[in-house]
């Protein structure tokens, strides 16, 4: 990913195409127990904003859900390639950051052993701090 980020044309491709890219790869989201209050934005009525309301908490999607990129990064790259070429995001700037991920994140390995384990509802993992 370095070698990426000195290439002034693969810099600027990952700057436009960073939304996507953090889709492509986003293994966990926010969840809230309330809801989220959008305000009002425009001439005026002042910056994007958002209340959130009851507990929040992480939300590691189900890799189960096969169009759903945690389901893409351990068990179908291919469909994960397909969804990123109909983004326009360059086939090397995903392999550069599954290659740093395998590399730097020890759960990835972890996480593959799940798809092998039967299961027969769904399960829920707490972790306290």
């Amino acid at each position: 990913m370095r070698m990426l980020l000195r290439d002034p044309s693969h810099s600027r491709h990952l700057m436009e195409q960073s939304r996507t890219i953090n889709n492509l790869f986003s293994f966990a989201g926010i969840g809230v127990t309330g809801g989220f209050e959008q305000f009002a934005t425009g001439a005026g009525a002042g910056p994007p904003a958002v209340a959130i309301t009851g507990r929040t908490y992480h939300l590691i999607r189900d890799t189960e859900y096969t169009d759903h990129s945690i389901h893409w990064f351990l068990y179908d790259e291919a469909l994960r390639t397909q969804r990123a070429q109909q983004f326009h995001t360059h086939s090397y700037v995903v392999q550069a950051i599954v290659d740093d991920l395998r590399e730097v994140n020890p759960y990835v390995g972890h996480l593959q052993h799940f798809h092998s384990i039967p299961r027969p509802g769904t399960e829920r993992l707490f972790i306290k701090s």
